[in-house]
C-alpha cells in the first residue's frame, strides 16, 4: 500500500500557485522547488497536472444509465 500523501490538496494548490508566480518572475523550476522545499520532479508533475486540469477540466463522476429502462 502506498504511503499517505505528504501534502493536503489545499497545501498542494498553494504551493503550485506560489511556484507559478515565481516562475512568471523568471526563476527556474529547479530554484523554485529548492525555495519551496519540494522535489523538482514532484513540482513538475504538479504543474503539469494543474495545467491539464485547467485546459481540460475533469468531468464529474456519473452513474451509468440503466439500459433496461
Amino acid at each position: 500500500m502506498p504511503p499517505p500523501p505528504r501534502y493536503s490538496p489545499a497545501e498542494k494548490s498553494a504551493l503550485v500557485a506560489a511556484a507559478r508566480s515565481q516562475i512568471r518572475q523568471g526563476i527556474s523550476r529547479k530554484e523554485v522547488a529548492h525555495r519551496l522545499g519540494i522535489n523538482p520532479h514532484s513540482l513538475g508533475g504538479w504543474l503539469r497536472e494543474s495545467t491539464i486540469n485547467m485546459l481540460y477540466p475533469p468531468l464529474p463522476p456519473s452513474m451509468p444509465r440503466n439500459r433496461s429502462a
